[in-house]
């Protein structure tokens, strides 16, 4: 009976050992400790557990024979070594913690960040398990958010894309659209930022989007000659002062705008 119940363990993965990861804390942004417990459960027969493999997913969207499409990505790698073998039954639970990559997308538009575990078993099939996790942005992203607000701009849209590996070598980028409401209302038609985040600041890169006020300008719309592309780099001390980077980007944007 016991060799029938393996090959069922094995095979379909019937009664075999299963995984659980539990997040610690489930909020977190890029850049931040995440914490959490890989609990394997024993079940009814023997089984060798080489390793654990966690791998971070998200999501972005590409382009496919004119169709947009949600891409699954991993964007980070782990490994817990077991080499035990897990008897019926029996239970254990390891805790482990990664830091978040810097430029993994905030949990907004059409992002999904999810954390999968699976059991690494010999001539197994493979337990699993899959964890949301809510991604929110840094207090430096929040002060960029804020600044970006009080200088005249709604946010319209959030989107992860892929991007060409000069933006982002990890082949995509979430890009934030805002809609000028004050001060640039009549001036531009959109603005574009994407972050790129590292541990001494944020670079932005901006799409700043003229609107049209004559016939050249239409045409110069048609041709895109109409969108300036620029990037500024703020560190982390600049970060913590709201007031400067709302005056950085309020005069960049202005002098191209």
């Amino acid at each position: 009976m016991s060799i029938f119940k393996k090959g069922l363990a094995n095979i379909f993965g019937i009664g075999g050992t299963k995984i659980d990861t539990v997040l610690v804390n489930n909020n977190v942004s890029p850049g931040d400790i995440v914490n959490c417990k890989v609990n394997i459960y024993g079940g009814e027969v023997s089984q060798y557990i080489d390793k654990v493999i966690l791998k971070l997913n998200t999501t972005y969207k590409k382009e496919i024979d004119d169709s947009n499409i949600n891409v699954e990505k991993t964007i980070q790698e782990f490994y817990i070594k077991i080499y035990k073998t897990i008897n019926p039954n029996e239970n254990i639970s390891i805790p482990f913690s990664f830091k978040l990559d810097y430029n993994c997308p905030i949990s907004k538009g059409n992002s999904r960040t999810v954390l999968k575990t699976r059991l690494d078993i010999e001539n197994a099939v493979d337990s699993s398990d899959g964890d949301a996790l809510s991604v929110v942005p840094s207090k430096y992203m929040q002060n960029i958010f804020d600044s970006i607000k009080n200088i005249g701009f709604r946010i319209r849209e959030i989107e992860t894309i892929e991007s060409s590996y000069k933006l982002s070598k990890k082949g995509f980028v979430q890009e934030f659209e805002y809609d000028p409401t004050n001060t640039f209302r009549g001036k531009l038609d959109e603005l574009e930022v994407i972050f790129n985040n590292d541990e001494n600041g944020i670079k932005l890169y901006l799409q700043i989007d003229r609107k049209a006020k004559c016939f050249m300008s239409l045409i110069s719309e048609a041709l895109s000659l109409d969108e300036s592309f620029v990037s500024i780099y703020f560190n982390n001390s600049e970060l913590e002062d709201s007031n400067y980077i709302k005056d950085k980007l309020y005069n960049l944007i202005i002098n191209h705008s």
